[in-house]
């Protein structure tokens, strides 16, 4: 998704955009965050793994799970240690969800079922 950062294969930082034509590309980054150089080595960003501790990253999750779930107004909260998802109406899959971690909560949303 447009916005997310990963590392690749060789331990090359990109960061994902919507190029012309709404064609998904990638550009590399430096340690700082910077512009790099961009790259059509597509088998090594194909292969790169989610920045899950980005936070652009971590907004493009949520907005995948309000999507997934179609629940616009879905907000993950932390009560006393322990992150949970709030809305009006949820579904008992997700009301059900718990987790350590916000992101771990995230991709939990992305991976259960609809029940």
């Amino acid at each position: 998704m447009p916005g997310m950062a990963a590392k690749g294969q060789r331990g090359v930082l990109w960061r994902i955009y919507m190029g012309s034509g709404g064609v998904l590309c990638a550009q590399g980054e430096d340690s700082d965050g910077y512009a790099a150089g961009w790259s059509n080595e597509w088998a090594e960003i194909l292969g790169a793994l989610p920045n899950l501790s980005d936070p652009a990253t971590l907004g493009c999750l949520l907005a995948l799970v309000r999507e997934k779930w179609a629940i616009p107004t879905l907000a993950p909260v932390c009560k006393e240690g322990v992150w949970m998802f709030w809305a009006g109406g949820l579904p008992d899959a997700l009301y059900q969800l718990r987790a350590a971690a916000e992101v771990e909560l995230l991709v939990a949303a992305l991976e259960v079922t609809r029940g």
